[in-house]
């Protein structure tokens, strides 16, 4: 019996350099091609972030340098653009000079009397 299987051992191929170099080429053809998926999305996000950002604000942009730069870039011009203020708008318009008239009607009767007196 172990001659049979010494005999199998004999007959099997050593198959894990070539496993090895399969894996290494596989593995840099994966980061080849998520490279280039990353590199047109990239330039697809660029495009739509500038088509969000008016002409006037298109000329500060850099056009040069890393994707990450230009999209960090575009990112807050776009934020820029869009933000709100924080402080609201202020009231322009001048008080008026006159004083509106007093309600006593929420008072009590004797306030109401009192406040009578004091018109006279």
């Amino acid at each position: 019996m172990t001659d049979d299987i010494k005999e199998n051992a004999a007959d099997q191929i050593d198959l894990t350099a070539d496993i090895a170099r399969l894996d290494a080429e596989l593995k840099s053809l994966r980061e080849a091609t998520r490279t280039a998926i990353s590199d047109d999305d990239l330039g697809d996000l660029i495009t739509q972030l500038e088509d969000m950002i008016p002409e006037g604000e298109r000329a500060k942009l850099p056009a040069s340098g890393s994707r990450e730069h230009q999209i960090f870039s575009r990112i807050n011009a776009v934020l820029r653009t869009q933000k709100a203020p924080l402080v609201p708008e202020t009231d322009t318009k001048r008080p008026a000079l006159t004083t509106p008239p007093t309600d006593y009607t929420g008072l009590p009767a004797h306030a109401r009397i009192a406040a009578g007196y004091g018109k006279a």
